[in-house]
């Protein structure tokens, strides 16, 4: 079987059939966060992927959730490195293809680094990235879709974007990954 596959930035291929097999290099998911945009581009500038991740492991460690769970809110979007950012509307339309393989890459980078998966409370993850989701919709779209999405009660974090570089975004994500590692073992 011919097994579909994207090369990575370091070079390697990933095998979407393949995923538990693959080496997660954090360049592979770093690299790519920082330069895919958030809402896939229609926003009024550029805002990463990544720095969204950066984000939401803030919000999360305000919050005062366990190591775990803050580290897997910096990688809780690292599926899109390898399968691109997916509109939402269109993400519920393909969710039974899509949501299997994002499952086995963030499963294979807990397992790469070493996290305890099961640690992680994928409820507070979820609800900090809809907080989040929220928040940029408002400061970021140019329309107000909160309750065509049904975010009705989501609350408004009170958070700065400052819209990094790639490159920055790149840089401070790669740190953060260090210290949440850390803790996070």
């Amino acid at each position: 079987m011919n097994s579909p596959w994207i090369q990575t930035c370091t070079g390697m291929k990933f095998h979407f059939t393949e995923v538990d097999q693959y080496p997660f290099d954090l360049e592979d998911f770093a690299q790519p966060l920082s330069l895919l945009c958030r809402f896939v581009g229609h926003i009024s500038k550029f805002y990463s992927v990544g720095e969204h991740c950066i984000h939401v492991a803030s919000l999360l460690e305000s919050r005062g959730y366990n190591p775990q769970t803050v580290w897997f809110g910096l990688i809780h979007d690292a599926g899109e490195a390898f399968i691109g950012d997916i509109s939402r509307p269109l993400k519920h339309l393909v969710e039974d293809t899509i949501r299997p393989i994002e499952e086995k890459i963030l499963k294979g980078i807990c397992v790469n680094y070493k996290v305890n998966y099961t640690n992680v409370d994928r409820e507070a993850v979820h609800t900090a990235d809809l907080d989040l989701c929220s928040t940029e919709a408002l400061k970021l779209l140019p329309h107000d879709p909160i309750e065509d999405w049904h975010l009705i009660g989501t609350p408004i974090v009170s958070i700065d974007l400052p819209c990094w570089t790639p490159e920055e975004t790149k840089e401070r994500y790669y740190s953060l990954f260090g210290t949440l590692l850390v803790r996070a073992l």
